[in-house]
């Protein structure tokens, strides 16, 4: 993908990062509060695939998949490593878990750090993506995946819930995307992590998330016309239920959302975090503006 404004982004074949691409900020929660943040930048243009295939060490790949399971952001933060990127993971309160992921991509051979952030937070938010920016140099890919609320009857719904859940889906993602902007480099890319619960909520409870994942969608869409100029590209995805720390297949819900889907079952962490890193690549080049399901057939 040529960039606007002279400076060419280096081809990106679709199942591998180039080393080149190496920063990547993830600006993600370990635990509540979160969502990723990912700069690529520019180095040599050589191009590998993920780590665990050069390392098929199955003590890694086992380790890798259990803790992948806590969140989708931390198997992003895994997959875009594992593409040769570097990454910056934020957290809110829990240090010591964003510290383990760190370690686990560095022994993995790739290059991670942890920015104290909190999504659901403006100031914060926005001082977690300068000092992810500082710490790793630059800019390139914005993937915000702050993510969370409660279901439960609307009119029995108060208004702290309501608030804590707009501030954490909506004003986060917005107020870390607007300082990320200045310092995204051209031809870049925001990914951000929305729910299928934008589309289609098929149980009562969920008007207040859904009113804000779906609000990312028409952000995502605003977004693409503005920054188009730029070569920078927008666009959400919307899983459908992951297994996860906090929404486990094994959970009480469990049986009762995987029957929505088509295959009647969860996904993985990994399975986003391998669309997020084709979505970053220049293979999605001429995408943007676009919610991409991955929901195993919920909204089938």
């Amino acid at each position: 993908m040529s960039n606007p404004r002279g400076r060419p982004r280096p081809a990106i074949p679709l199942t591998s990062f180039c080393t080149d691409l190496k920063r990547i900020l993830s600006f993600w929660e370990c635990g509540s509060n979160g969502g990723v943040l990912c700069t690529v930048s520019n180095r040599n243009g050589a191009v590998h695939e993920p780590h665990h295939r050069h390392h098929p060490d199955p003590r890694r790949q086992e380790g890798a998949r259990h803790r992948g399971a806590r969140g989708i952001g931390e198997g992003i933060a895994r997959a875009l490593a594992a593409h040769g990127a570097e990454v910056a993971v934020t957290y809110r309160a829990s240090r010591e878990r964003a510290d383990a992921l760190v370690a686990d991509i560095v022994a993995a051979g790739g290059r991670a750090v942890a920015v104290h952030a909190d999504a659901s937070d403006a100031d914060t938010a926005r001082a977690g993506v300068r000092d992810a920016v500082d710490a790793l140099g630059g800019l390139d890919i914005l993937v915000n995946n702050a993510g969370g609320g409660w279901f439960e009857h609307f009119t029995e719904t108060p208004d702290e819930h309501i608030e804590a859940t707009i501030d954490l889906n909506i004003r986060g993602t917005v107020y870390a995307t607007q300082a990320a902007i200045p310092l995204l480099a051209d031809g870049g890319r925001i990914i951000t992590i929305g729910s299928v619960n934008a589309e289609r909520i098929p149980f009562s409870g969920g008007a207040v998330y859904g009113l804000t994942k779906a609000a990312m969608v028409g952000f995502t869409k605003g977004l693409a016309r503005d920054l188009a100029g730029r070569g920078i590209t927008v666009n959400v995805i919307q899983p459908g239920p992951i297994d996860t720390e906090g929404n486990p297949a094994s959970g009480e819900a469990g049986d009762y959302l995987a029957g929505f889907t088509a295959f009647g079952r969860f996904g993985h962490s990994s399975d986003v975090g391998e669309l997020v890193s084709w979505i970053a690549s220049d293979a999605s080049g001429y995408m943007t503006g676009s919610s991409v399901t991955i929901d195993g057939g919920w909204t089938a």
